[in-house]
């Protein structure tokens, strides 16, 4: 059995965590720059989708966070 890792508060992921889904079914993963990366509809000036950026407590706004790492 496994047991799925959720955030809901201010505990960082960890460093074994890449990518989490939240409660919008977004997926978003982690860059070395230390930004969360995800598309979330936006698109550039030719309509292609590009993907937007938050820093992890802007996306506990999203939660709560379920761990997508291995997805």
């Amino acid at each position: 059995m496994t047991v799925t890792k959720t955030w809901s508060m201010d505990a960082e992921p960890g460093p074994d965590v890449t990518r989490v889904r939240d409660r919008f079914g977004i997926l978003w993963r982690h860059d070395v720059l230390d930004l969360w990366l995800g598309h979330i509809g936006h698109t550039d000036e030719n309509g292609q989708p590009y993907e937007d950026y938050r820093q992890w407590h802007e996306l506990l706004r999203r939660g709560p966070l379920t761990d997508a790492s291995n997805e």
